[in-house]
């Protein structure tokens, strides 16, 4: 298959050019096919960064699932911010991770709550810290042609991209399709979420078990909204508090138009 001869001739590249590489995975089809890549085709055993969110923790147990039948090295930083992004018809919670003085920023989207719903405020408020980063290589599974719930349409505008300061960031499957990763998958019988996240190839609207998503209320930290909200949390009305919370706008660097 020639992109995974592509892949594999990059990876042995940076290998050899990088001590200490990382492998940052969500758990998601792209990262557990770049982990099986790594693991299996190149075996190559790496420490894995999987940045979990706290809440509705069954969200978590496909990844832990993985975490302990394939024994990985795993570590989970905290963010040192948290904040929004808004747009006119929706809101995501943004929480922002530090490597070595320079920014990356995970998404939460936010689904319309429910009877086990957060709260939008409290997941703004969680613990926040640094992590002192070791390695000098992090390893994403992001493709060119991935779109994001809230920015839509997300190309890479390379695959390695050297940050002053901080580890580089490799993209190993960059020129992936969808079909292609798909084809891979099943050929390898890679393990992944079948019936609870993905059916027939494709992402399902059902989000119960996808940990990208959280059921959340955040009617006082929604700039779109009145001076005073109803709050759920303790039935009664309150201010709306969203002029005191961090937005943050645009995209990566190396996201292209």
């Amino acid at each position: 298959m020639e992109k995974l001869e592509q892949t594999t001739a990059r990876l042995s590249e940076w290998f050899e050019r990088f001590d200490n590489p990382v492998v940052m995975c969500s758990f998601g089809k792209d990262s557990m096919v770049m982990l099986f890549i790594i693991l299996r085709v190149m075996e190559k055993k790496l420490p894995v960064i999987y940045h979990s969110n706290p809440w509705q923790p069954w969200k978590n147990d496909w990844a832990w699932k993985m975490i302990k039948e394939w024994q990985l090295e795993v570590y989970d930083p905290p963010p040192y911010a948290s904040g929004i992004k808004v747009k006119e018809d929706r809101i995501e919670i943004v929480h922002c991770y530090q490597i070595r003085g320079h920014p990356l920023y995970l998404p939460v989207n936010i689904l319309s709550p429910n009877g086990h719903s957060m709260c939008g405020l409290k997941m703004l408020e969680r613990p926040k810290g640094v992590m002192d980063y070791p390695w000098n290589l992090i390893l994403i599974g992001h493709k060119s042609c991935d779109v994001d719930p809230f920015d839509g349409h997300i190309p890479l505008k390379m695959d390695l991209i050297e940050l002053e300061g901080a580890p580089t960031v490799a993209f190993p499957l960059r020129e992936w399709s969808d079909e292609e990763l798909w084809d891979y998958i099943e050929a390898h019988r890679i393990p992944i979420q079948y019936g609870t996240r993905y059916i027939d190839r494709k992402e399902i609207e059902y989000k119960e078990f996808n940990p990208d998503y959280i059921e959340s209320c955040t009617a006082c930290i929604d700039p779109r909204n009145p001076a005073k909200v109803h709050c759920p949390l303790v039935n009664r009305e309150i201010d709306n508090v969203s002029g005191r919370v961090p937005r943050f706008e645009g995209k990566p660097s190396y996201i292209g138009e």
